[in-house]
């Protein structure tokens, strides 16, 4: 298999990510400050872990994942017939 031309490889990019502490006595996020389906309401207090953060912290590890074990990410492939 040849290797892949250099132009066509693109370098993941490095997202710093410092550990993401929640402490104990944190209550959450007032349900105020997000679209909650109404029939959550009721049985929520509070968001302690919103969605979109979790997805971030799944992107920035899987980046320092990339970097870590120099993963190249290609940004366009060719597939020819014989």
């Amino acid at each position: 298999m040849a290797d892949s031309h250099p132009k066509l490889v693109k370098k993941a990019v490095q997202i710093e990510s410092d550990p993401l502490v929640i402490p104990d006595e944190f209550e959450g996020y007032a349900l105020r400050y997000f679209n909650l389906p109404l029939h959550y309401r009721d049985d929520l207090k509070s968001v302690l872990i919103p969605y979109g953060l979790v997805q971030d912290r799944i992107e920035a590890l899987a980046s320092r994942i990339f970097s870590d074990l120099n993963i190249h990410i290609p940004e366009q492939l060719s597939i020819t017939r014989d």
